[in-house]
Order: C-alpha cells, then sequence, then structure tokens
C-alpha cells in the first residue's frame, strides 16, 4: 500500500496521506499479525491490511468519531478475515483431498524433520475445519490476548456466545489432534 502518494480530494472528509502514513506505522504491524493469526497466508495478510486502510479512508467521518480506534481496526480486520474464511471454505467444500491440502497450506522446509511438518499439516487441517466466527473467537481471544467482552463486541455476539466459540473450538481441535500429540503418529 504506498499511502504516501495518496491524493485527498476534499479535506476533512478523508485523512491526508501524513495521517495515513502514520495510522499504517502505529496500526499496520498488528494488523498484518492478527490478519496472519485469522488466515494464516501472507497473502491474505496483506490484502486485508490493505482493505483495513482502504475501509479506514473511506469511512474517516466514522472513524473519527470512534472513541477506540484499535478496537475499530481490530473489528475490520476480523470481519475480512472471516469473509475470507467463508468464501475460502465455500469454494472448498466441493474440492478433493489435494486441493484442501493445499489450501491449508504447504510446510515444505528441507530443515524440519517429516514428523514435523505431517503435525503441522495435520494442525493446519484441523483449524481449516474450524468455522470462521470460532476461529475468529479463538484467535482474538486465545492469541492475541483480547478479553471476551471486547471479542463478542468485534464479533457482533455476546460474550457467553464467545467463551462457547472457543469452547467449542478447542474441543474440536483437541479431539482432531489428540492422536497426533500423544506419540502415536500415524
Amino acid at each position: 500500500m504506498n499511502v504516501g502518494t495518496a491524493r485527498i480530494s476534499v479535506p476533512g472528509v478523508h485523512p491526508s496521506a501524513e495521517t495515513l502514513e502514520h495510522l499504517l506505522s502505529e496500526h499496520g504491524n498488528r494488523v498484518y499479525q492478527l490478519a496472519y493469526c485469522l488466515t494464516r497466508s501472507g497473502a491474505d495478510a496483506e490484502d486485508i491490511l490493505q482493505e483495513v486502510f482502504f475501509k479506514l479512508h473511506r469511512n474517516w467521518v466514522h472513524v473519527c468519531a470512534c472513541q477506540n480506534l484499535p478496537a475499530w481496526i481490530t473489528r475490520v480486520v476480523t470481519n475480512c478475515a472471516i469473509d475470507l474464511l467463508r468464501s475460502r471454505k465455500t469454494r472448498a467444500e466441493s474440492a478433493d483431498p489435494e486441493s484442501l491440502a493445499r489450501l491449508a497450506g504447504s510446510a515444505d522446509s528441507p530443515s524440519r524433520g517429516l514428523e514435523e511438518r505431517e503435525l503441522e499439516q495435520k494442525v493446519r487441517s484441523a483449524l481449516d475445519t474450524l468455522p470462521p466466527h470460532e476461529m475468529a473467537a479463538l484467535v482474538l481471544f486465545g492469541h492475541q490476548g483480547i478479553k471476551s467482552k471486547e471479542v463478542g463486541r468485534i464479533l457482533g455476539v455476546s460474550e457467553g456466545t464467545v467463551r462457547r466459540y472457543v469452547f467449542q473450538a478447542r474441543q474440536k481441535l483437541k479431539e482432531l489432534l489428540t492422536p497426533y500429540l500423544g506419540g502415536d503418529h500415524p
């Protein structure tokens, strides 16, 4: 995203290039990291980063009235990632197993052992089975450390629903991964 060359046509309705540059330097890394955690893809995280700052620019009047910009940004990142994951899941439903494995990503690194790559693939595949709302709740609450009340605001659900999503996601992952974590690798 090259905000340095952005042209601002209506003062006050859109942020200046300098303002966008400042916001990108202040929030860009966190946006990318959260998007990457949610999608597990650098390319997707980069797309979401651009989308977030496009929405920030487009909705500047509402952003200026926002009491908590980091929460607004987190909500936009999460919604973009959920939309992406939903569209990915819809396309994957009719895909063959090889396509699903490619969708989950590849861990081809010669420095890692075969068992480690296989386990990483199992974890990625297990994560891909989670519904987007459970994945988002798990990442925001479990990985990013955001309180369940705030995650609820971000996802537009109650705090209890967030806890249920996290519990369900953990149970599903435990069920899918237990055979591979106990030393009995297939």
